[in-house]
């Protein structure tokens, strides 16, 4: 591999495209084409481009998630830090469902906003899929430390809103619990969950540990939390789901749709999850964002 990255880096073309791309104005790149590359150099050829704009996190479109899944072993064969940003089923209605797409989502999202991926990869449909704003996602997202104070109550409170399920014991992703002075996190993306252990109101101790045994396998001097669903019900995209269902409900003369606006409006007013919310996307955030 390092033989062939020497090669295609003495190329003339190559050291064109790379000073093409540094000079590029970023607040409007464009598209470059390369061909002439076996497919065998094609790793060799990213592995050589991630030397020399590690700056940023890379973008690479496949037509299908086959594709992808072939391209993300090669890059992580050749050392490189890769995710692949798959495409999810939106929910249209009131039913639970599994989110683990929608995690590994955000997990790549979050790998994006702390510069940790060298290339992300997607389909065309997945890149251009509708997802949570950036600035929601880096708003809502947190780093604590040891020494840093935490209001217990207060923490459950951001985890609920940032779709993080509060249960007995933490098993599984997108999960946590507080016992006493005891906090876990399961964030989405990482290998194991986080156990925060607090004096009083300050942390006293950070780690991760084994979901089976329950017990710390390492200490950790800080750990991020960001958000386990794409669309944040604050109060006013509550608002803004009432207002787009209560017009929907105006107009549509079909009677099955009335009463299904109906069941939805219900649910808004009991205060339970709204497992539907994915249909009203742009109700809930102005300007929807993709990938």
């Amino acid at each position: 591999m390092e033989l062939i990255k020497k090669f295609i880096k003495n190329e003339g073309e190559y050291k064109g495209f790379i000073e093409n791309r540094r000079i590029m104005p970023k607040n409007r790149p464009k598209p470059v084409m390369v061909g002439g590359l076996s497919q065998g150099a094609v790793t060799a050829f990213l592995a050589a481009l991630n030397d020399d704009l590690p700056e940023k996190t890379k973008l690479i479109i496949e037509h299908d998630e086959k594709e992808c899944l072939r391209t993300y072993n090669k890059l992580a064969s050749a050392g490189l830090c890769c995710a692949i940003y798959p495409m999810r089923d939106f929910m249209f209605h009131n039913i639970t469902s599994s989110h683990e797409y929608e995690q590994n989502r955000l997990s790549t999202l979050a790998g994006i906003v702390k510069g940790t991926l060298d290339y992300v990869i997607a389909t065309p449909d997945a890149a251009c899929q509708k997802t949570i704003p950036e600035e929601i996602f880096t708003g809502n997202s947190r780093t604590y430390r040891v020494g840093d104070e935490v209001a217990l109550e207060e923490f459950a409170e951001y985890l609920i809103y940032c779709g993080y399920t509060r249960v007995e014991s933490v098993d599984n992703i997108a999960q946590f619990s507080i016992r006493g002075g005891i906090c876990d996190v399961f964030v989405p993306g990482d290998s194991n969950p986080y156990r925060m252990e607090l004096f009083g109101d300050e942390i006293d101790s950070l780690g991760i540990f084994d979901i089976i045994s329950q017990r710390r396998i390492e200490n950790k001097e800080e750990f991020s939390v960001f958000p386990a669903r794409e669309i944040l019900l604050s109060d006013k995209a509550v608002y803004g789901i009432i207002n787009a269902a209560s017009a929907q409900h105006k107009k549509t003369k079909k009677e099955s749709a009335k009463k299904a606006l109906e069941a939805e409006l219900d649910a808004i007013d009991a205060g339970g999850e709204l497992l539907f919310c994915d249909k009203y996307i742009n109700a809930v955030y102005e300007t929807p964002s993709s990938l």
